[in-house]
């Protein structure tokens, strides 16, 4: 439904909106609620015809990396392909940028990530 909407909306306030949302539900900590809320944004971003739209708001979807904590792995590796798959037109500086701010972090996952790099 997040996804049909953001497709009929054309106002950017309004895809803001239902980007935010999402970015509201991947925050929560139930593992239903944050894996349909990622499953929407995958799907905007595998879409030829919505990753360009997606764009503007990259910056709310790179906001979850403050909750990697809370993620799980395959959580985790979902919100990086949607990040990178965003901004995929971008340079590579937006790319080194997450995985700076990821190297920094001192939770688990953070850990872990720094180890599959």
């Amino acid at each position: 439904m997040y996804a049909e909407v953001f497709h009929e909306f054309k106002d950017p306030v309004q895809r803001q909106n239902v980007v935010a949302a999402l970015v509201m539900h991947v925050g929560s900590n139930n593992c239903d609620e944050v894996d349909s809320a990622m499953h929407v944004l995958t799907s905007l971003t595998t879409s030829s015809s919505s990753s360009s739209l997606l764009k503007p708001y990259a910056a709310f979807i790179a906001s979850l990396l403050d909750s990697l904590a809370d993620l799980t792995m395959d959580q985790a590796r979902r919100l990086f392909m949607i990040l990178f798959s965003a901004n995929e037109d971008d340079s590579t500086d937006h790319v080194h940028i997450v995985i700076r701010k990821v190297s920094e972090m001192n939770v688990g996952v953070g850990v872990e990530l720094r180890v599959i790099q």
